[in-house]
């Protein structure tokens, strides 16, 4: 499941923020920024996790988007539809 590999992402690259947290218990709902006081560059350390681990663009304009566990969820959900959307077009017009 999405939101599970999502948690697990962001458990480990908060471990020191989140001493004690484990994926089971996290709050998927919880404002990453605001209910953990994340900042910019954890933000921008758990995009690139997220990138890598879907092979997605996370750019910076996106973080208003994700700033929950399932917000995250949402954002990789649509951009793994409009990627395989626009490889079917590909597929069709060739």
């Amino acid at each position: 499941m999405i939101e599970d590999r999502i948690v697990e992402l962001v458990v480990k690259q908060l471990k020191f923020k989140l001493p004690g947290a484990r994926a089971a218990s996290f709050d998927r709902n919880l404002h990453l920024i605001d209910g953990l006081g994340i900042d910019s560059i954890d933000m921008a350390a758990v995009a690139l996790r997220v990138q890598d681990e879907f092979g997605i663009e996370v750019r910076e304009e996106d973080y208003e988007q994700i700033w929950s566990v399932t917000q995250i969820a949402h954002f990789v959900r649509d951009r793994l539809a409009v990627r395989t959307s626009k490889r079917g077009e590909e597929l069709t017009s060739a």
